[in-house]
């Protein structure tokens, strides 16, 4: 009879195994340290909402209203970036708004802030900072009058290079 170790099959299931157990874990560990904040706890509360706001941007968007803003490709944790958004009554910037950004953090809610933007006569601005890695959400809202548009956006912010 032979020992186990000395059976190939035996040998190359049982390092199969143990491969896909540490990978597995790895992979586990990895989500939790790069993807922080990934999933809400109640998707139904965070899209409470969303309908009236697209269907009222709508409305708006037929009477010449254009709401835009920059996007940023990379932002790090801990460093200053800047925003920018435009609102436009046909091609004429809309002056008498405001503006406001929030931050969400989609579990930490003691991270959430918002900040009004600055007005330098053609676009607002807004410096901020983040202070976690990892998923978050961006909501810009534009008011003015009773009318209110709002861009929705999903941010990663990434660690220092």
């Amino acid at each position: 009879m032979t020992k186990i170790y000395q059976s190939p099959t035996i040998v190359v299931g049982f390092t199969l195994f143990l491969a896909l157990v540490i990978g597995t874990i790895y992979r586990i560990n990895t989500a939790f340290v790069t993807y922080p904040g990934l999933v809400a706890n109640d998707p139904y509360h965070a899209g409470k909402g969303y309908g009236k706001s697209i269907g009222n941007a709508a409305n708006l968007a037929k009477d010449g209203y254009k709401f835009s803003m920059q996007k940023h490709n990379f932002i790090e944790v801990g460093k200053e970036f800047t925003y920018s958004a435009i609102l436009n009554k046909n091609s004429t910037v809309v002056e008498n708004s405001t503006i406001t950004f929030y931050f969400y953090r989609p579990l930490e809610e003691e991270y959430d802030f918002a900040k009004v933007a600055n007005f330098d006569g053609k676009n607002w601005s807004l410096k901020a900072t983040l202070p976690r890695k990892g998923v978050w959400r961006m909501v810009v809202e534009a008011s003015f009058g009773e009318n209110k548009l709002n861009i929705f956006k999903k941010i990663f912010v990434n660690d220092a290079l």
